[in-house]
């Protein structure tokens, strides 16, 4: 774009140059021009540079020589998808792993307290036991006596040295401190989702604008070739709306690029991928 800019900027300069000659401008209209000329120049050295830069990068991203010319052929798709903040932010505490993973910690905290109370509990066990002793009767015949055994046993910790109590007051505090973190998550979670919501909203704003934009471009080029099909209207003129109209559609696609990577960040705050 920035090339057909500085093309643009050059059939102006000469068209004023040939206007200055018949002294129908004066010399500063030519100064204008030719600064805005370098200007131009400038930029599109610039953005030169940066297409290279980009190429190599993705050449290196994808392992390809860089002297293999990479040329994208997809375009930008804008399918709006709005959602209200506290819809986002319940679907953020179903679906994001940090909360997950806090709950699960206080789970399992709460289990530690448990089984820590339960060293200081006493503890009941039961037996059976059953077996038979032959008994003799005579020589020709035997009989057996069947034993049954029955136990109880009780036991109960008086004393430990604290250490039950040290576990209990450990697993108390794991507890407290999983509870923290996960306010803190829920926090920091609803501050990233006001800030990517907000981003979201722009983005969406962005490219409505620069849609509209687009279309009136649209329809003012076609208008200038109409008008030049006629002789009303010169191919200056034809090239001037034709730059204004890609322009504009630049701008609609950086609007759908900055939507695009808006809409990602808002579905990472809500906990999608």
């Amino acid at each position: 774009m920035n090339k057909d800019i500085l093309l643009n900027t050059e059939n102006h300069l000469n068209a004023l140059e040939t206007r200055f000659s018949k002294g129908l401008v004066s010399e500063m209209d030519i100064l204008r021009v030719k600064e805005s000329l370098e200007n131009v120049r400038y930029a599109y050295k610039d953005s030169s540079l940066q297409i290279k830069h980009a190429q190599d990068l993705l050449a290196n991203l994808l392992n390809v020589d860089e002297t293999v010319a990479i040329r994208p052929e997809a375009q930008f798709i804008y399918e709006p998808k709005e959602m209200a903040i506290e819809e986002a932010f319940l679907a953020a505490m179903k679906d994001r792993p940090e909360i997950k993973q806090y709950e699960a910690q206080e789970m399992a905290s709460q289990k530690a307290i448990e089984i820590a109370k339960a060293e200081n509990r006493p503890s009941i066990y039961a037996s059976w036991d059953y077996y038979n002793r032959p008994v003799a009767r005579g020589v020709a015949s035997q009989e057996t006596w069947d034993y049954h055994t029955i136990g109880i046993n009780v036991s109960w910790p008086f004393f430990d040295g604290w250490a039950t109590k040290a576990k209990i007051n450990q697993a108390i505090a794991d507890l407290n401190k999983a509870k923290i973190s996960r306010e803190k998550t829920i926090s920091d979670i609803r501050l990233e989702l006001k800030t990517s919501h907000l981003n979201l909203t722009n983005a969406i704003a962005e490219v409505k604008k620069t849609e509209a934009s687009h279309n009136l471009y649209r329809s003012n080029l076609d208008a200038i070739e109409f008008q030049a099909s006629k002789g009303e209207a010169s191919s200056l003129d034809v090239e001037d709306a034709f730059l204004s109209y890609r322009v504009a559609l630049f701008a609609k696609n950086q609007a759908v690029y900055n939507y695009i990577i808006a809409k990602s960040d808002f579905d990472k705050a809500t906990g999608g991928y």
